[in-house]
């Protein structure tokens, strides 16, 4: 198991940070009423970003370290969205979004909010007016 996921294990009910490249936030909203998963990453192309295979098991891995302290409050993920510095690798995270999407419809309580397109021209490609100077944040 890599380090991570200890550190992972650890916070896991609390705020943090750790993405797509081992990065995740969970965030509570009061007493464990619900719980905000939010993947992301700061680095753009690195040969530590995850698969789309990667990225599920670690979606996984924390739905169940929540589910041990929480069994029943919903979970909501809000799926990776797109950014004109990682464009390059929009098939890449297209796919990861899909397969934790298509798995947390099997899962009790466990939803995604897809918003992609509200940063997606009608040319399909990122509304450069939308990111800040590093192209990776709105």
């Amino acid at each position: 198991m890599p380090d991570w996921y200890e550190t992972l294990r650890e916070q896991v009910v609390h705020p943090f940070c750790l993405g797509w490249d081992g990065v995740c936030r969970v965030e509570e909203d009061g007493p464990a009423e619900r719980c905000l998963l939010v993947l992301s990453d700061n680095r753009v192309d690195s040969d530590k970003d995850k698969s789309p295979e990667q990225v599920l098991e670690l979606f996984k891995f924390v739905v169940k370290e929540i589910r041990t302290v929480h069994p029943s409050i919903p979970i909501t993920w809000l799926k990776i969205s797109p950014s004109e510095r990682r464009w390059g690798v929009w098939d890449q995270v297209q796919e990861a979004n899909q397969l934790v999407e298509q798995w947390a419809a099997t899962q009790f309580n466990l939803h995604c909010i897809t918003f992609a397109n509200a940063f997606l021209g009608p040319d399909g490609l990122p509304i450069k007016k939308l990111y800040v100077e590093d192209k990776l944040h709105y």
